[in-house]
């Protein structure tokens, strides 16, 4: 079942790809993130419930997806529906990301005393809506990113 799921995304992604290239923007040219919040996002996604990897990346102030192994001729742009939520509406397409932050201390001791250091891990989400279903996506640490990225 999941491979039939994978397959039917994958080809409304590559239709929506190919539809999108002859589309204009709708001109309104709002946008709800800086560039730097656009920035935030990007990374690779993976889940355990999908078998495809995503790569999202900021390119002229949009957000933009595809999935790994993929040319970035063949990246999607993202529509911004609001705050932390995108979408691709010809594909029937929602993404709703989600940021967990925690701090946590980490005691280091030294032969010149103790030393306390606060580290910052934030978890980002993305929820990934289409036709009806929801997969829930992590952004994969740095080290796991260079999987087939070129």
């Amino acid at each position: 079942m999941k491979k039939i799921f994978s397959f039917f995304i994958v080809l409304l992604l590559t239709t929506n790809f190919i539809f999108s290239q002859d589309s204009e923007s709708d001109g309104t040219g709002l946008s709800f993130h800086s560039i730097e919040e656009l920035k935030s996002f990007e990374g690779i996604y993976g889940s355990d419930e999908f078998p495809l990897k995503f790569k999202l990346y900021q390119k002229d102030n949009k957000l933009v997806m595809s999935w790994v192994g993929r040319s970035e001729e063949e990246a999607m742009v993202l529509d911004e529906d609001e705050k932390n939520k995108f979408s691709m509406p010809m594909a029937g397409l929602e993404l709703d990301f989600r940021v967990d932050e925690t701090r946590f201390e980490t005691k280091t001791v030294s032969s010149k005393g103790t030393n306390i250091k606060i580290q910052k891990t934030i978890l980002r989400k993305m929820i990934f809506k289409i036709s009806g279903n929801e997969i829930a996506f992590t952004m994969l640490p740095p080290e796991d990113t260079s999987v087939q990225e070129k």
